[in-house]
């Protein structure tokens, strides 16, 4: 939308996440026509910093604008630190409040 911003998330539940899977990926975000403002990638198991660094350098050489890589304890950390209501809803079945008022 007018004045927004895209993100968007390229989750891949491997135990080993590889360059190709992701190149492509973003590849297809490119052919798409429409690059977000921000990618994270998640891959299920370690990510290494190679893989990190080859990741990012991809990203850069096709133009986008900034690219987070997170391996799936990284995402965990993050919604235990930042977000751990979402635990409780796709962990433990609370139900999604129906509206943002609900939600504080």
């Amino acid at each position: 939308d007018e004045g927004g911003t895209a993100t968007v998330f390229l989750c891949a539940n491997y135990k080993e996440l590889t360059f190709g899977k992701v190149s492509s990926d973003l590849q297809k975000l490119v052919a798409g026509g429409h690059k977000p403002d921000e990618v994270f990638v998640i891959g299920g198991g370690r990510i290494g910093s190679a893989l990190r660094a080859r990741i990012k350098a991809e990203a850069a050489r096709l133009a986008f604008k900034k690219v987070s890589v997170w391996s799936g304890v990284e995402l965990e950390e993050r919604i235990r630190n930042e977000a751990p209501h979402l635990l409780r809803r796709f962990c433990e079945g609370e139900a999604f409040p129906d509206t943002v008022a609900e939600m504080t």
